[in-house]
């Protein structure tokens, strides 16, 4: 506890009348150049001056001559007056004399005898509550301390609203204290307290006060009189910006002491939840934290442990986001370690990582956002941000350290005793590891900068990938290696990742084009280590068995031209080199990569096979692209280049007939034939010889040789009998003889076409068409009307395939038959009897009206309108016959009269038959058709109806004169 204050000094200026200081009524100036500080600052409010200038009087002086005069009079009031004016000169200015407090005491007692005598007769000019103050002071200088205190107790009881009442009332508990009386202390430090808050005495009454009540046990009251002591403390705190156990001087002290006074009160009762229970009453603080901290290391000093690290949690749990709470947690931490508690050290490590990491970090590597945290890492601010991190930081290097190791001890652990200790000791190793890669990965994403980031990230991926975390340790095998600068372990890390991502493959876990790109990523980083070729070549040729071509041309051309690849490896590369192009169409610089792994087979003869083909292949489309470009020449000259370089190759015959096809397309016919010719001999079996004949015939055709063209096509025929083939050669070969002159070769062969391929119908009726019209300009009408019949036929038996052609053709063939019917018609006489010949002539008629009637229902509109004015012709002309006929020669004339009007009865019905039929033919203008025989059907009618249509012809329609 500290001294106590001393006595303060009175401001008291008197000037006792009659004093030889001068003449009162003198005005007199005080020279301030002679000191630095004389009189004239001084100014008392009550002395009256004349305006004139004060005199220049030294201060030493002043204090000089007030010794003296107190030293020389015997006058009580001049002697108690001089002493507080020497006493306020000296507090004011100094003593150049310092007087030791020994001397002090010597000056009070001389003034006490004064003090008394005034005091006794209570009669004095000035104010006795001054003079009971100064006595009080006296008797306290003096060591006579029951009466300074009842001097006091006078003072404040006559005069309790004297200006000296407040310090009296604090000299009164002051004096209570040190005499043990902690009540009458309590009590006379709180009447001080009262209307007295801007006083320099009510912070240490105050503070004597919460003293006095912890002197009495009275440790809730104490408790917050202390922290009415340190909220106006905090103030001057705030002010200087620092906290309580940082200020200087008498207020540090105080801040110190009242802290040690709350914390032994707490740790005599009830701990951190007094802590608790007391900010409950009185609001939480500022400074709260040392409450709690105070405690902590009050119960730390005491060897108290787990009361320390509790006092510590306390405060956490209230103020979880306060930015003292790590302080607090580092401070459970310091108290479990000095405890000797590992096992709580390393849970409290835990627990300050979870709670404090995610203001360092986010999902991922970097800072967080303040509003996203949790309540606990919201503690982390600015201020403190530093410190924080040097506990994080130092905590996550050992608990890494501690899992990762643990799990090593783990792993090398067995017991063989049984099989499942076994399993479960990987189990909890596999557990210990992957908490050893969440702690290095955590000090990985809080502390990015830190020199060591490679190796902690690479001590992650080993962590997760011994623990079977393997996509998680190839995160982090990627990270040491290219994300985390330059340092040793980026190598061993990146190949780590490729082995890994293998690993997740085999497995059928993998994600391929993360594999590829890490083993990319380790290509171009590390492209000095000679493990570098033959992951190059791996890739290439995965990317080749994945199709993706590009890729593997340029990862198969790296290893070509790396030089630290293998000879073997350089033959792999050139075959994935090869293919690759191949498949990316540039066939001829896969035929070079061919060309360059074929030299470095050496004996393999089985792979030297293949690659040949491979390059043969190369060639022949090389061909194919020159032809499909335009450049048919390069074409033919790669094709036939294939046999020379790779004459074994299967697809050398394939070579020499596409050389012959593009021959064709160049009309060189004599050179395609050579070719198609030797492609005959050297390869009869082949699939592609079947065409040769064709290609011959082509070829023959085109040189002008038809007749042996058509000999091809006839041996073609018979080579291949009853197929689709052999109908076509048949049928063009009969075309060529026609062609060629040759009639009679070429109806042959139509007539065999005909006889044995009805289908396709279109040829097969052109061909019965054909053969009819042969046989007819030949004169062989028999054989015309059997061909012609066959038409008729076919086309009535053609289902589906009927069609325009076929009824044309049919009905054609029917005209020139029913021809023959009306020739014979005309050809028949009526002769006597005419009973006997107009029948056999009727029967005629009937026969033709049929056939005729039969040629409309095909459609066609010109053999129509032909058909039925021949069919009224019929009529007519049957009619004119009646007409005519012979006339019995026995009739008179009566009868022959008779005979005649009878015989005009016949006729007319057939006449009135040909007008009806001939209209019904000129009726068809009125649909357009108008034609040579709709014309001719309108000049009959003229001539039998000429008052009907001998009136002019009126064109109607369309001409329709189809030939």
């Amino acid at each position: 506890m500290p001294s106590l204050l001393r006595w303060s000094l009175v401001g008291i200026l008197t000037v006792v009348s009659g004093v030889a200081l001068g003449a009162a009524k003198n005005s007199f100036q005080i020279d301030f150049d002679a000191e630095p500080e004389v009189i004239g600052d001084i100014k008392p409010a009550f002395l009256n001056f004349d305006q004139e200038p004060l005199p220049a009087v030294p201060i030493k002086e002043i204090i000089r001559r007030y010794r003296q005069l107190f030293n020389d009079t015997s006058v009580p009031e001049v002697r108690i007056d001089v002493l507080h004016r020497l006493t306020n000169l000296e507090a004011i200015y100094g003593d150049p004399k310092e007087r030791s407090l020994e001397e002090e005491r010597e000056l009070y007692k001389k003034a006490l005898d004064s003090y008394e005598m005034i005091v006794g007769t209570g009669v004095y000019s000035n104010r006795i509550d001054e003079l009971l103050y100064q006595t009080a002071k006296a008797y306290d200088f003096t060591g006579q301390h029951e009466k300074s205190l009842k001097s006091l107790e006078q003072l404040v009881g006559l005069y309790p609203n004297s200006y000296l009442a407040v310090e009296a009332q604090f000299r009164v508990g002051e004096a209570h204290f040190s005499l043990g009386q902690y009540k009458k202390a309590e009590k006379a430090y709180k009447k001080s307290l009262v209307n007295s808050e801007d006083s320099k005495f009510y912070d240490n009454a105050l503070f004597m006060m919460g003293w006095s009540q912890f002197k009495q046990n009275k440790y809730d009251e104490s408790g917050k009189t202390f922290i009415g002591v340190l909220d106006r403390l905090n103030k001057h705190a705030v002010e200087q910006k620092t906290n309580l156990l940082k200020l200087d001087g008498i207020q540090g002290e105080t801040a110190r002491d009242t802290l040690r006074a709350l914390s032994i009160t707490f740790s005599y009762e009830k701990g951190a939840s007094g802590v608790d229970a007391l900010l409950d009453q009185v609001g939480n603080k500022p400074y709260g934290y040392l409450l709690y901290l105070q405690l902590a290391e009050r119960y730390l000093s005491q060897q108290r442990y787990e009361d320390s690290a509790s006092a510590a949690r306390a405060y956490i749990n209230r103020f979880g986001g306060d930015s003292k709470s790590p302080m607090m947690h580092h401070s459970i931490i310091n108290a479990y370690t000095k405890g000797g508690f590992p096992i709580k050290v390393w849970d409290e490590k835990e627990t300050f990582v979870s709670n404090y990491s995610p203001a360092y970090v986010v999902s991922g590597r970097g800072s967080a956002s303040q509003s996203s945290l949790s309540l606990n890492a919201r503690a982390v601010t600015a201020e403190n941000r530093v410190e924080v991190a040097q506990w994080l930081r130092q905590y996550l290097q050992e608990l890494s350290h501690y899992y990762y190791v643990s799990a090593q001890k783990k792993t090398g652990t067995s017991n063989k005793a049984a099989i499942h200790s076994k399993v479960k000791n990987s189990h909890e190793s596999d557990a210990l590891y992957r908490k050893a890669g969440e702690y290095y990965r955590l000090l990985v994403a809080a502390f990015p900068a830190d020199e060591n980031v490679g190796e902690y990230s690479f001590l992650a991926a080993e962590s997760f990938y011994k623990s079977n975390d393997l996509n998680m340790a190839i995160v982090d095998y990627e990270y040491s290696a290219y994300k985390s600068g330059s340092h040793s372990y980026a190598l061993e890390a990146g190949y780590a990742a490729i082995l890994t991502h293998n690993e997740l493959k085999k497995n059928g876990r993998g994600e391929e084009r993360h594999r590829l790109g890490s083993i990319n990523l380790f290509t171009t980083h590390f492209p000095a280590d000679k493990r570098v070729p033959a992951v190059l070549n791996d890739l290439a040729n995965e990317h080749l068995s994945a199709g993706r071509y590009i890729e593997a041309r340029d990862s198969s051309r790296a290893v070509i031209e790396h030089p630290l690849a293998t000879k073997a490896l350089k033959r792999s590369s050139w075959l994935v080199n090869g293919h690759s192009n191949f498949e990316l169409i540039d066939y001829a610089s896969a035929e070079h990569a061919y060309a360059m792994a074929i030299e470095l087979l050496g004996n393999d003869t089985s792979t030297l096979s293949a690659v040949n083909e491979r390059m043969a292949a190369s060639i022949y489309r090389q061909g194919e692209i020159a032809v499909s470009s335009g450049d048919r020449q390069g074409g033919i000259d790669q094709f036939l280049r294939l046999g020379r370089i790779v004459p074994a190759s299967a697809l050398v015959a394939n070579a020499q007939y596409d050389a012959a096809v593009q021959m064709l397309e160049l009309k060189q016919w004599r050179k395609a034939i050579v070719v198609l010719a030797r492609f005959q001999k050297d390869y009869p079996k082949n699939a592609l010889a079947e065409d040769i004949p064709d290609k011959l015939i082509y070829a023959h055709l085109e040189s002008g040789n038809k007749l042996e063209a058509a000999n091809q096509l006839i041996a073609l025929s018979k080579r291949h009998p009853n197929t689709e083939k052999s109908r076509k050669a048949l049928y063009q070969a009969a075309d060529l003889y026609s062609s060629a002159g040759v009639k009679n070769k070429s109806i042959l062969l139509l007539t065999q076409y005909v006889n044995k391929y009805p289908k396709p119908f279109d040829l097969y009726i052109e061909g019965l068409q054909t053969i009819s019209q042969y046989y007819g300009e030949a004169g062989e009408l028999k054989k015309r009307d059997e061909w012609l019949q066959k038409i008729v036929k076919a086309d009535a038996g053609a289902g589906s395939d009927r069609n325009t052609r076929s009824k044309f053709l049919a009905a054609s063939a029917s005209m020139q038959l029913v021809q023959e019917s009306l020739d014979e018609f005309q050809a028949a006489k009526l002769n006597l009897p005419l009973k006997k010949s107009l029948k056999k002539k009727s029967a005629l008629l009937k026969k033709a009206v049929d056939q005729l009637q039969t040629i409309p229902k095909y459609g066609v509109a010109q053999l129509t309108t032909e058909a039925t004015f021949k069919l009224g012709e019929v009529y007519r002309q049957l009619g004119k016959d009646i007409m005519v006929s012979e006339r019995p020669s026995t009739l008179n004339e009566l009868q022959l009269e008779q005979y005649e009007i009878l015989l005009e009865e016949q006729a007319y019905p057939f006449e009135e038959k040909s007008i009806e039929v001939h209209e019904i033919n000129i009726s068809r203008t009125k649909g357009g058709i108008y034609d040579n025989w709709v014309k001719e059907s309108y000049q009959i009618l003229g001539t039998i109806v000429p008052a009907r249509y001998l009136r002019g012809e009126k064109s109607v329609g369309l001409d329709r004169n189809i030939q």
